[in-house]
């Protein structure tokens, strides 16, 4: 009888300790998701902005059809227009997703006009990255390549937190980033700025878009891409 006793009380404990260990994994959860989401938010607008760009103008010119479009009197820019804004839907939705789940799930907020204007910023930017490597060569071995290596490095950087990194000086260097620039534009916009002011990282942001924006309309390239 004792230790049928003993073994009841022991298995009340248990069962009495188990809601506050679930609590405490899904708070580490939620912390996990909270500190990661700005880095999110950046990797899909980054696939959504820089892969679509690239592989629908990379699309056009292996088809020919820059040709017959520019015979028609479109320029550059109106070209351009077109494949990024066709894209801005599924980055709208993308965004808007990821913001609920971190709402709900993760308890994170922030202002929704300055969310969206990162958001938007953020996917001109990286439009534009995609546009200029689409143009960057004349056969596809030439534009593979460097698609493979600007992509993989950039989203690399959209991956880390910069929070985590130990070292100020590899922090400010990761800010300067585009894609390092976007995450901490959304982490200050959702949490607060770390190491530097909402205005500063956007501003930082900013001036990637306008370089890329530039570079693009002078790089682009009209002529058939050849294998």
């Amino acid at each position: 009888m004792v230790a049928e006793t003993i073994a009841e009380t022991e298995l009340r404990a248990r069962g009495s300790a188990l809601p506050a260990i679930t609590r405490t994994r899904l708070d580490d959860h939620a912390q996990l998701l909270n500190t990661n989401l700005p880095n999110l938010m950046t990797l899909g607008l980054f696939q959504v902005g820089f892969g679509l760009a690239l592989t629908s103008l990379l699309g056009l010119r292996n088809s020919g059809m820059l040709r017959q479009i520019r015979s028609a009197g479109c320029s550059a820019r109106t070209v351009v227009c077109a494949v990024v804004t066709s894209n801005l839907v599924v980055a709208g939705a993308q965004v808007v997703l990821l913001a609920v789940v971190g709402t709900r799930l993760a308890g994170a907020s922030g202002d929704p006009l300055a969310l969206a204007g990162i958001a938007l910023l953020t996917f001109v930017t990286m439009s534009a990255i995609g546009v200029t490597v689409a143009s960057l060569g004349k056969t596809l071995q030439t534009v593979t390549i460097a698609a493979g290596v600007s992509g993989s490095l950039l989203a690399l950087l959209a991956l880390i937190p910069i929070p985590n990194i130990k070292n100020a000086t590899a922090q400010n260097l990761m800010s300067l980033t585009p894609t390092g620039a976007a995450s901490e534009a959304f982490r200050a916009a959702l949490h607060g700025p770390d190491h530097r002011p909402l205005a500063a990282v956007v501003a930082v942001l900013l001036g990637w878009c306008l370089i890329f924006v530039l570079f693009a309309a002078k790089t682009f390239r009209w002529d058939r891409i050849t294998a």
